[in-house]
């Protein structure tokens, strides 16, 4: 069998679901969206190489890649597809070879926990950890494990994949005095930030939107923003612009529209998408411009 994941924290405790399967895993391939076309090539290379005939893909969109699943149905002669991102109306019904592809969409929840439920795994110490994947990757603000699902995304991008994974045993041991050193690191950047107005609020601030000119501390100066009140927190820099919404303001109705007004497109995580922009400083201004405009002009109503 061959597993197909994305590279962030819901794709290990998809990973550390599928351990917990007798599944014989021959190879792991993962994706950032970057290289997600080459990576599907890679796949359909390694298969076709080593007469892989299962695949099982976890915590991925397809939902701008609907030649790359039909490639890779008809390829293998069993693809298991589990996922919670949105999807266009109809689009599992183009998926051709439907007998040789199953998926399991469920947008309530985060990939890993769709993971553990589906399998049927009993690991007491493992369901504490998904479900508090489940808080950061659904932004459950309003869960009391939402600051230590914060810490958890941390530890995981400081110390890495194999680190991460002692969880399914401990608390590793290193884990407080990397999150104390994350959260000074963190203090001090944003810090910096506000200092050298990087961290800037639109003009009159009716819209309620704050532009962060870096992505190293980005979450962390959004979820002070959003705590203080900012339903919009957008992240640019190096052409890459990250757009979160806060969560519990507006209707699914209203957010897909204003998602299709910024990018083009109304697949993918409710209150998070990212694009790409122009590196040029003027690209900046611009879009920063095209934001406030959409924002301004949209007429997008609270619940």
């Amino acid at each position: 069998m061959i597993v197909f994941l994305h590279n962030d924290l819901d794709a290990i405790g998809c990973e550390m679901c599928i351990e917990e399967m007798p599944f014989k895993v021959s190879k792991i391939f993962y994706t950032n969206y970057g290289d997600f076309v080459e990576k599907c090539n890679q796949i359909l290379e390694y298969a076709k190489t080593n007469n892989e005939k299962e695949l099982l893909i976890a915590d991925l969109s397809f939902a701008e890649h609907l030649e790359e699943l039909k490639m890779l149905v008809n390829t293998f002669d069993s693809v298991l597809h589990i996922d919670h991102h949105s999807y266009p109306a109809n689009f599992f019904q183009k998926v051709i070879g439907k007998g040789r592809y199953k998926c399991k969409i469920d947008s309530t929840k985060c990939a890993s926990k769709i993971c553990y439920e589906l399998f049927n795994i009993e690991n007491k110490q493992l369901k504490v950890l998904i479900d508090v994947i489940d808080v950061y990757d659904c932004w459950r603000t309003e869960s009391k494990m939402f600051d230590k699902s914060q810490n958890l995304n941390k530890y995981f991008w400081e110390r890495g994949w194999d680190n991460f994974k002692q969880f399914k045993n401990k608390i590793p041991d290193d884990y407080n005095t990397t999150i104390t050193k994350i959260l000074n690191r963190e203090q001090e950047g944003i810090k910096k930030l506000r200092e050298s107005n990087l961290v800037v609020r639109s003009k009159d601030n009716s819209q309620k939107i704050t532009f962060v000119f870096n992505h190293e501390f980005f979450n962390p100066v959004m979820v002070e923003e959003m705590n203080q009140g900012q339903n919009f927190v957008v992240g640019i820099e190096n052409g890459i612009v990250k757009f979160r919404i806060r969560k519990g303001v507006f209707d699914s109705c209203a957010l897909d529209e204003l998602r299709l007004l910024i990018t083009g497109k109304v697949t993918g995580h409710p209150l998070a998408f990212t694009y790409v922009i122009g590196r040029d400083k003027m690209d900046v201004v611009r879009e920063v411009q095209r934001i406030a405009k959409i924002i301004e002009n949209h007429d997008i109503l609270p619940f």
